[in-house]
C-alpha cells in the first residue's frame, strides 16, 4: 500500500470496524453489496428480484413486507473407529438441518424503502443477499428530497445537500466538493461517517470523517490515533498547528510523504462533534503549513447557523446504562491472551503475541493475534452458520487470491476437525483449522510459522499457536 493511501479513516476503522473483515472473509461481501443498493427502493423493484412477498402489514404510516426462504443443509460427517483419537475411517453419517431466513422491508408513506432486516440462518439469508445484488448500484430508486433511515434522516446520519456533491452531516454541517469531481465513498453509520470526493484518486481528493465525540477527547484522539497512524509510515514528516476559532478547537497538520502528494488535515472539535477534513493535492502551500491554505476551499465545511448542534438524542448514554447482550459473547480469560467466547469456549494465543483486533458484532466473534506469525480466530454460533458454510466460504474466499493445495477431515478429542493448507504467490503459506463444537464452529487461520509449507500435516506447529478448547463440562 502506498503511503498516500494511508489515512485517518484507517485509524478509525481499526477502532470501530476491525472485526468486519472476519465476517466478510467467512461469508463474503454479498450482504454488504446487497444492502448498499436498498435505500429508497420502490416495492416494485424488490418484487422484480425477489418475487411477491408472503405477507404485508400496515404499521402507522409505514408498510412492512415479508419474504421467507427455507433450505436444507446436508452435512456428511466421517465416522472413525476411535471417536476420540480418530484412526481408521469406518464410514459416513449424513445429517440434515433446516435453514430459514426472513427478510422484512419497511416502506415509508412516500413509497421508498426506509428500513429492513434479515432474521435467521446466514446460509438461508444469503439467498436474499444474492437476489438483492441484482438491483442496480447507486441510488436511482431513491426519491428526490426524501432521506431514509439507512441513508440518513436523523442527526445520527448524513443526507445529500441542496447541490450536487454536497452532504448535510448531523443536521448541523454542510460539506461540499466541486461539482466536476466524482464521489468515491459515502459510508454513513451511527458510529462513523466517511464521505469522499476526488478529481483523481490519491492525487487530488478530499475526504470528510465525522464522529460523535466530546470535545474533551480531542487531545487523546489527535495524539493516540492520528499522530500514531501517520507516524508509523517511513519517511513521513508532520508539521502541526493548534488554535481555537470561537467555541471550537482546531488542529491542523501538513503530512509530507516522501514519494506521494502532500496532505493537509484539519480537525475541528465542537462540543460533541469531531469533524476531520483531509485534502490530498491541490494545496496552495505544499511545503509549509498555512491555516488559511486555499486548498481547504476546494471542499469547504461550514456550520449551519440554524441547526441544533447538540440534539438530545445524540447525548452519550449514562455510565450506568446496561451493556448490550452482544458484549457478553466474549470476555477476557484469566491467562494472558485468552478469551472466553459464548461462555463455553476458550481461545488463546502465545503470551508474547500482540492482540491486534477483537470484534463481536452480528453474532460472530473474531480475534486476531500477531508476532511475526499471525492468526485470526473466528467463532460462529450454529444459529449464524453451519460448519460446512464456514469451511466452504472460508476456502472459497481464500481461493480468490491463493490456492488450497490440501485438506483433511478427522476427529480430535471427540470434536470433528477439518484442516487445510493454502499457498499464495509472494506470501507465506496459510493453514486453516475448523473445529465443529456443539454450539459453535471455530476456524483458526494462521499465516506463517509452518513446519511443512508444501505438505499438510496434522501435527504442524502452526496449528498450535492459536487454539480453541471447550471449557470443562461444555461441548
Amino acid at each position: 500500500m502506498r503511503p498516500a493511501q494511508w489515512s485517518l479513516v484507517l485509524a478509525l476503522c481499526i477502532v470501530t470496524l476491525g472485526g468486519g473483515y472476519a465476517k466478510a472473509f467467512i461469508f463474503g461481501d454479498d450482504k454488504k453489496d446487497a444492502t448498499e443498493r436498498l435505500p429508497g427502493r420502490r416495492i416494485e423493484e424488490l418484487v422484480a428480484v425477489l418475487g411477491y412477498p408472503e405477507s404485508s402489514a400496515q404499521v402507522g404510516d409505514r408498510t412492512v413486507y415479508v419474504w421467507n426462504h427455507r433450505t436444507l443443509s446436508t452435512t456428511d460427517q466421517p465416522v472413525y473407529e476411535d471417536p476420540l483419537l480418530g484412526g481408521k475411517r469406518k464410514g459416513t453419517v449424513t445429517t440434515s438441518k433446516q435453514l430459514q431466513c426472513t427478510f422484512k422491508a419497511v416502506f415509508g408513506d412516500h413509497g421508498g424503502l426506509v428500513d429492513w432486516s434479515f432474521e435467521g440462518n446466514e446460509g438461508a439469508c444469503r439467498h436474499f443477499y444474492r437476489k438483492l445484488r441484482e438491483l442496480p448500484k447507486g441510488a436511482p430508486g431513491a426519491i428526490e428530497g426524501v432521506c431514509t433511515e439507512r441513508a440518513g434522516c436523523g442527526p445520527d446520519y448524513a443526507r445529500r445537500g441542496p447541490t450536487k456533491n454536497s452532504y448535510i452531516v448531523y443536521n448541523a454541517y454542510e460539506f461540499t466538493a466541486p461539482e466536476s469531481w466524482s464521489e468515491y465513498k459515502a459510508d454513513i453509520g451511527k458510529n462513523l461517517i466517511v464521505i469522499g470526493f476526488a478529481r483523481e484518486r490519491n492525487v487530488h481528493q478530499c475526504e470528510l470523517v465525522a464522529k460523535k465525540m466530546p470535545q474533551s477527547g480531542t487531545d487523546d484522539f489527535w495524539q493516540n490515533v492520528f499522530l500514531k497512524v501517520f507516524g508509523r509510515i517511513p519517511g513521513v514528516t508532520i508539521e502541526q498547528d493548534q488554535f481555537t476559532e470561537g467555541d471550537t478547537v482546531v488542529r491542523m497538520a501538513r503530512v509530507d510523504f516522501r514519494n506521494a502528494e502532500t496532505q493537509l488535515v484539519k480537525l475541528i472539535a465542537y462540543r460533541d462533534d469531531l469533524l476531520v477534513v483531509r485534502i490530498t493535492g491541490g494545496l496552495e502551500s505544499p511545503d509549509k503549513l498555512k491555516r488559511d491554505d486555499a486548498g481547504l476551499g476546494q471542499c469547504p465545511l461550514r456550520r449551519l447557523a440554524a441547526a441544533s448542534l447538540t440534539p438530545q438524542d445524540m447525548s452519550p448514554p449514562p455510565a450506568s446504562a446496561p451493556q448490550s447482550s452482544s458484549t457478553a459473547m466474549v470476555r477476557r480469560g484469566e491467562a494472558p491472551n485468552t478469551l472466553i467466547v459464548f461462555d463455553d469456549y476458550e481461545v488463546s494465543a502465545p503470551p508474547l503475541w500482540r492482540q491486534t483486533d477483537l470484534d463481536n458484532r452480528d453474532g460472530i466473534v473474531s480475534a486476531q493475534f500477531q508476532l511475526v506469525t499471525s492468526c485470526l480466530i473466528v467463532g460462529v454460533p450454529v444459529s449464524e452458520g453451519t460448519a460446512d458454510e464456514v469451511w466452504n466460504n472460508s476456502l472459497e474466499n481464500y481461493a480468490e487470491h491463493g490456492k488450497i493445495v490440501a485438506q483433511e477431515s478427522f476427529v480430535e478429542n471427540g470434536v470433528p476437525v477439518r484442516i487445510a493448507l493454502g499457498q499464495e504467490q509472494g506470501r507465506t503459506p496459510t493453514v486453516f483449522k475448523l473445529s465443529a463444537y456443539e454450539k459453535a464452529t471455530f476456524i483458526v487461520i494462521t499465516n506463517g510459522g509452518i513446519d511443512s509449507p508444501n505438505q499438510l500435516k496434522r501435527n504442524d506447529q502452526a496449528f498450535y499457536y492459536c487454539t480453541v478448547r471447550a471449557l470443562p463440562g461444555r461441548r
